[in-house]
């Protein structure tokens, strides 16, 4: 099945990364740490092991998470991605509601919002009506 297209500011506005602190650091990511590590060229690319340029001496383990996640951000804002992102609009009617809905694709969609894009390719699973009410919403963007 083809990915559809969100449209990034209509979806943001339900799960937001950036603003929702889905990685549960004590000091929540935003776009000037991103905007920081792009200019000082931090990038830390998906599939890479070991650091990234930032200096992890002295860091405290929630310290360290937060820089990954910055600069696998800023990563994504730099280069870009083929791959959709993963939303799970769940099942109401079995009782299934996703207490976060994008599952697959946190760095791509904060990268998405923070570059201004209009939309995103998404995957979705859920029920069939709850998807297309999804859809819908979030395709209506912009004017």
């Amino acid at each position: 099945m083809n990915p559809y297209r969100l449209g990034v500011i209509k979806f943001q506005e339900r799960c937001n990364p950036i603003r929702d602190n889905c990685w549960g650091l004590s000091d929540p990511i935003t776009c000037s740490d991103v905007e920081k590590a792009i200019n000082a060229n931090d990038l830390f690319q998906p599939g890479s092991i070991g650091n990234n340029k930032s200096d992890y001496l002295s860091k405290t383990p929630d310290q360290e998470l937060a820089i990954f996640h910055t600069t696998r951000i800023a990563w994504f804002v730099v280069n870009g991605w083929n791959d959709p992102i993963h939303v799970d609009v769940g099942v109401p009617s079995l009782g299934c509601y996703p207490k976060w809905p994008l599952q697959d694709g946190n760095h791509r969609f904060a990268a998405a919002f923070i570059r201004g894009d209009n939309f995103i390719l998404a995957n979705m699973s859920g029920a069939i009506d709850e998807i297309q009410k999804f859809l819908y919403e979030t395709q209506n963007d912009r004017p």
